[in-house]
Protein backbone atom coordinates (compact mmCIF):
# COMPACT_ATOMS: atom_id res chain seq x y z
CA UNK A 1 0.00 0.00 0.00
CA UNK A 2 1.41 3.60 -0.90
CA UNK A 3 0.68 6.68 0.53
CA UNK A 4 0.48 9.94 -0.72
CA UNK A 5 1.83 13.16 0.89
CA UNK A 6 -1.96 14.39 1.24
CA UNK A 7 -2.28 11.14 3.07
CA UNK A 8 0.62 11.80 5.27
CA UNK A 9 -0.28 15.34 5.96
CA UNK A 10 -3.90 14.39 6.89
CA UNK A 11 -2.42 12.11 9.00
CA UNK A 12 -0.21 14.60 10.69
CA UNK A 13 -2.66 16.92 11.07
CA UNK A 14 -5.87 14.29 12.30
CA UNK A 15 -2.61 13.43 14.84
CA UNK A 16 -2.78 16.88 17.14
CA UNK A 17 -6.69 15.39 17.86
CA UNK A 18 -10.30 15.77 16.49
CA UNK A 19 -10.70 19.02 18.10
CA UNK A 20 -7.07 20.49 18.01
CA UNK A 21 -7.55 24.34 17.84
CA UNK A 22 -5.94 25.89 14.90
CA UNK A 23 -2.69 27.28 16.57
CA UNK A 24 0.25 28.06 14.85
CA UNK A 25 1.77 25.66 17.59
CA UNK A 26 -0.33 22.82 16.25
CA UNK A 27 0.64 23.85 12.84
CA UNK A 28 4.16 23.55 13.95
CA UNK A 29 3.24 19.94 15.35
CA UNK A 30 1.41 18.91 12.27
CA UNK A 31 4.74 20.27 10.55
CA UNK A 32 7.11 18.06 12.81
CA UNK A 33 5.05 15.25 12.59
CA UNK A 34 5.03 15.63 8.83
CA UNK A 35 8.82 16.01 8.32
CA UNK A 36 9.05 12.73 10.77
CA UNK A 37 7.31 10.68 8.26
CA UNK A 38 9.67 11.54 5.46
CA UNK A 39 12.88 11.95 7.00
CA UNK A 40 15.20 10.26 10.07
CA UNK A 41 18.26 10.95 12.70
CA UNK A 42 20.51 10.08 9.40
CA UNK A 43 18.61 13.00 7.56
CA UNK A 44 19.69 15.14 10.81
CA UNK A 45 23.04 14.15 11.16
CA UNK A 46 23.77 14.53 7.04
CA UNK A 47 21.93 18.23 7.09
CA UNK A 48 23.91 19.42 10.07
CA UNK A 49 27.21 18.22 8.28
CA UNK A 50 26.23 19.72 5.27
CA UNK A 51 25.70 22.98 7.30
CA UNK A 52 29.06 22.96 9.30
CA UNK A 53 31.15 22.18 5.41
CA UNK A 54 29.23 24.38 3.16
CA UNK A 55 30.73 25.40 -0.05
CA UNK A 56 28.93 28.16 -1.92
CA UNK A 57 27.77 27.50 -5.70
CA UNK A 58 29.64 29.56 -8.43
CA UNK A 59 26.26 30.52 -9.63
CA UNK A 60 24.46 31.49 -6.42
CA UNK A 61 24.60 35.12 -5.14
CA UNK A 62 26.48 35.58 -1.61
CA UNK A 63 22.82 36.85 0.39
CA UNK A 64 21.42 34.15 -1.48
CA UNK A 65 23.74 31.47 0.04
CA UNK A 66 23.39 33.41 3.47
CA UNK A 67 20.01 33.01 3.06
CA UNK A 68 20.06 29.78 2.27
CA UNK A 69 21.95 28.10 4.97
CA UNK A 70 19.24 29.69 7.38
CA UNK A 71 16.90 27.91 6.02
CA UNK A 72 18.79 24.79 6.37
CA UNK A 73 19.76 25.36 10.16
CA UNK A 74 15.96 25.68 10.60
CA UNK A 75 15.13 22.54 9.27
CA UNK A 76 17.27 20.82 11.22
CA UNK A 77 14.78 21.24 14.07
CA UNK A 78 11.81 19.88 12.01
CA UNK A 79 13.88 16.21 11.28
CA UNK A 80 13.74 13.46 14.64
CA UNK A 81 17.13 13.15 15.72
CA UNK A 82 19.56 12.79 18.80
CA UNK A 83 20.35 16.51 20.40
CA UNK A 84 24.18 16.51 19.33
CA UNK A 85 23.17 17.28 15.95
CA UNK A 86 21.54 20.64 16.71
CA UNK A 87 20.66 23.54 14.77
CA UNK A 88 23.90 25.50 14.61
CA UNK A 89 24.24 28.77 16.79
CA UNK A 90 25.29 32.11 15.37
CA UNK A 91 28.79 31.89 15.83
CA UNK A 92 29.07 28.21 14.13
CA UNK A 93 26.96 30.04 11.36
CA UNK A 94 29.07 32.97 10.88
CA UNK A 95 31.83 30.32 10.47
CA UNK A 96 30.16 27.92 8.11
CA UNK A 97 29.35 30.67 5.91
CA UNK A 98 32.96 32.24 6.04
CA UNK A 99 34.08 28.09 5.19
CA UNK A 100 31.98 28.26 2.23
CA UNK A 101 32.73 31.31 0.34
CA UNK A 102 35.74 30.92 -2.44
CA UNK A 103 39.07 30.62 -1.07
CA UNK A 104 40.68 33.34 -2.93
CA UNK A 105 37.87 35.79 -1.19
CA UNK A 106 38.87 34.27 2.37
CA UNK A 107 42.37 34.80 1.66
CA UNK A 108 42.27 38.31 0.69
CA UNK A 109 39.92 38.58 4.22
CA UNK A 110 42.21 37.26 6.07
CA UNK A 111 45.09 39.95 4.13
CA UNK A 112 42.94 42.53 4.95
CA UNK A 113 43.61 41.45 8.99
CA UNK A 114 39.91 40.80 9.19
CA UNK A 115 39.14 38.79 12.35
CA UNK A 116 35.79 36.46 11.79
CA UNK A 117 35.79 36.39 15.83
CA UNK A 118 35.75 39.83 15.92
CA UNK A 119 33.12 40.75 13.17
CA UNK A 120 29.50 40.78 13.38
CA UNK A 121 27.83 38.27 10.73
CA UNK A 122 26.24 41.26 9.25
CA UNK A 123 30.09 42.57 8.79
CA UNK A 124 30.83 39.28 7.19
CA UNK A 125 28.01 39.30 4.94
CA UNK A 126 29.02 42.57 3.83
CA UNK A 127 32.68 41.58 3.34
CA UNK A 128 31.75 38.85 0.91
CA UNK A 129 29.08 40.58 -1.05
CA UNK A 130 31.61 43.31 -1.86
CA UNK A 131 33.94 40.83 -2.89
CA UNK A 132 31.20 39.48 -5.28
CA UNK A 133 30.34 42.59 -6.61
CA UNK A 134 34.09 43.11 -7.63
CA UNK A 135 34.55 40.00 -9.55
Amino acid sequence: MSFSRASVWTRAVADLGPNAPQTVENFDEAIKNFVGAHTGTQDRHALVQQLIHPTKPRDLGVQAFYYRLLELNDAISLIPGAAHDAPLNDEQLKQAFYDGMPAIWRERFVNSGSRLTEMARAEVIRYFRDQERDV
